[in-house]
């Protein structure tokens, strides 16, 4: 009955019929997955091209919205420049592109070397070793000159050899170094030419300063016989009768640790060669953020009537700029978030924490607390202003306190501008850099002022 072609035919039917279902199940499938594929691929080109877009879009926002002035250098000639660069030329960047950088610099360095010769020197330098960082004196079309920081680096752009530089206008910080070296020379000749006697001591009493009347006084040749010497154990050691003066009872050492100014007229100093003096002196304790650092005693020989006046200290010109290039660290605040949209990877080298560590912290985790109120205070006080004139936005620069990964607390300085983003929210754009170096300079030279 099986080979009955009556029973066979249905049979061969219905397999016709369900291979032909398979293989236009297969052929839908194949063109279902295939246009699936092509749409997940468009998906994710597109998504790929606004990530480009967006990225491209910041960077662009990036150079040429910064506060500092960016530029960058071909075949010795400038190429292209953001609106800092127009602003502080005072120029069009048409009239700033296709010039070499001598063009716009006066004949002569300050250090009495050519414009031309010197600039050729900078940039092979930063050719031949990746970057350089030097102060150049430049001059605009006016004729006015001002002092600028600059930062080149090498790098590669369609192909050719370039350099990226960075200029920042250091006049003012050059006309306040100037003053600051006038007034440190003026007290040095003065502590050196003052008739009083001056010497200063540290939290442990030990030497830190010690003026030629003094050395004088005490019969010592130089300084270095001095500092870094425990100043009772030298010079106030015993009573006119010889016997020891202890610690205890040292009227000098009481008075610091006490933070309070004293006046002695009845006790003795000793010199250099074991005799003695009647000497009348005067304490007074110096204080660093409401702590006791040191005092300064002011004495005279008694016999010779002296009157101590002056309190002067003793150090010289320590700081020198610390930047490389590109070691600033530009960041970009949200005001709406309170959050960072960006920071450069150079925040690792400032505070050594990465820069995605660094864009999940808060103002907050970052700054000590009297910078926090500091900035708050800013930015209150000066959104208010861009908010009016967004047209015509300010650069801020203060000096701020931050934390570095390793719980250290550094000084910095940060320059900032205010601007809208693209979604029209307020943001701050800012460039940081570290300047530990001048704050414990001007620190000193005001504590000991």
């Amino acid at each position: 009955d099986y080979l009955n072609p009556e029973f066979i035919m249905p049979w061969r039917m219905i397999f016709i019929f369900i291979l032909t279902i398979i293989i236009i199940g297969s052929i839908a499938y194949f063109f279902y997955s295939t246009t699936q594929k092509l749409k997940n691929e468009n998906i994710r080109r597109h998504l790929l091209e606004k990530e480009f877009h967006e990225s491209e879009k910041k960077y662009h926002i990036l150079y040429h919205d910064s506060p500092d002035a960016y530029l960058i250098i071909v075949n010795g000639i400038f190429v292209d420049c953001n609106r800092a660069t127009e602003a502080m030329m005072h120029l069009d960047r048409n009239k700033i592109i296709g010039k070499p950088p001598d063009f716009f610099s006066p004949e002569f360095q300050p250090d009495g070397k050519k414009s031309n010769e010197a600039s050729a020197a900078k940039i092979n330098y930063a050719l031949e070793h990746g970057q350089n960082t030097f102060e150049w004196m430049h001059r605009r079309l006016d004729g006015t000159e001002f002092m600028v920081e600059v930062s080149i680096a090498a790098m590669t752009l369609d192909g050719k050899q370039a350099l990226f530089t960075t200029w920042r206008d250091i006049s003012e910080r050059k006309q306040a170094e100037d003053a600051l070296k006038y007034s440190e020379e003026k007290f040095r000749l003065l502590l050196n030419s003052v008739a009083e006697a001056i010497y200063g001591i540290d939290v442990d009493g030990k030497g830190i300063l010690c003026n030629p009347a003094a050395l004088k006084i005490l019969g010592y040749s130089t300084e270095y016989e001095v500092l870094g010497k425990n100043i009772h154990d030298l010079i106030h050691h015993s009573h006119p009768d010889g016997s020891l003066h202890t610690v205890e009872n040292c009227k000098i050492l009481k008075a610091f640790k006490e933070g309070i100014e004293a006046h002695v007229d009845d006790e003795v100093f000793w010199r250099k060669d074991g005799s003695s003096f009647p000497a009348e002196y005067w304490l007074y304790p110096i204080y660093k953020e409401g702590e006791i650092i040191g005092s300064v005693v002011t004495f005279f020989d008694i016999t010779e009537r002296k009157i101590a006046e002056e309190k002067l200290r003793e150090s010289g010109e320590k700081y020198r700029l610390l930047t490389e290039n590109m070691a600033d660290v530009i960041w970009v605040l949200n005001l709406n978030t309170g959050r960072y949209s960006y920071i450069s990877p150079s925040v690792f080298q400032l505070r050594g924490v990465t820069a995605t560590e660094a864009m999940n912290e808060s103002i907050e985790d970052s700054l000590t607390p009297d910078s926090i109120v500091k900035v708050k205070n800013a930015i209150d006080r000066d959104v208010k202003k861009f908010i009016a004139h967004p047209e015509v936005p300010e650069q801020y620069i203060n000096e701020l306190q931050q934390y570095c990964k390793n719980g250290k607390t550094i000084w910095i300085e940060v320059s900032t501008q205010f601007r809208y983003s693209p979604k029209g929210e307020i943001e701050i754009l800012g460039v940081t850099r570290i300047i530990e170096e001048r704050i414990n300079y001007n620190n000193e030279y005001l504590l000991l002022k």
